[in-house]
């Protein structure tokens, strides 16, 4: 015997309302009875949580779950909770951002505390490269002094060939 499909729709449609409004059908488990009523309970406090909170803002969506004050079990989050759901998100971009700008500004200061440090050695080179010049023209001065002033007295060729009688 064939039932007739009105008569088997009308009956799906019953058991599911009676699902959502938590009224248990004789035939269901004790399990999914609790499962039906926890789901009807949650979804019936957003219902009035959201039509309590009077018209929604601009950017909302109809859940509002970014500016609901309940979590998925239905506990409040705290006002703490709220502020960093709301601005955190937003604050991502800024502090990434932010790090690039910084770490940007430490290298450009790391550069040129580098081409400040080789223009400051280039510079005291520079001088010390002058004071050997320096130096080296002042040992050539004196080299050349002593040189002239070692050197023997010119004497006459008669007297150094015979020298060696004149001692006897």
């Amino acid at each position: 015997m064939s039932l007739p499909t009105s008569f088997i729709s009308s009956t799906i449609r019953t058991r599911t309302a009676a699902s959502r409004v938590g009224i248990a059908s004789s035939h269901q488990p004790h399990t999914s009875r609790c499962v039906a009523q926890r789901r009807s309970f949650a979804s019936s406090s957003r219902r009035r949580s959201s039509e309590s909170s009077g018209p929604k803002e601009h950017g909302q969506n109809p859940e509002g779950n970014s500016s609901s004050s309940q979590t998925k079990s239905g506990k409040a989050k705290s006002p703490h909770a709220l502020f960093y759901s709301d601005t955190l998100p937003a604050m991502i971009p800024v502090a990434l951002l932010g790090s690039a700008v910084y770490l940007g500004l430490k290298l450009l200061q790391q550069q040129l505390a580098t081409e400040k440090a080789l223009d400051e050695a280039n510079a005291r080179i520079a001088v010390l490269e002058l004071r050997v010049e320096q130096l080296i023209q002042l040992r050539d001065e004196r080299n050349s002094a002593a040189e002239t002033a070692k050197l023997p007295p010119v004497i006459d060729q008669q007297k150094s060939s015979r020298w060696w009688f004149a001692q006897a």
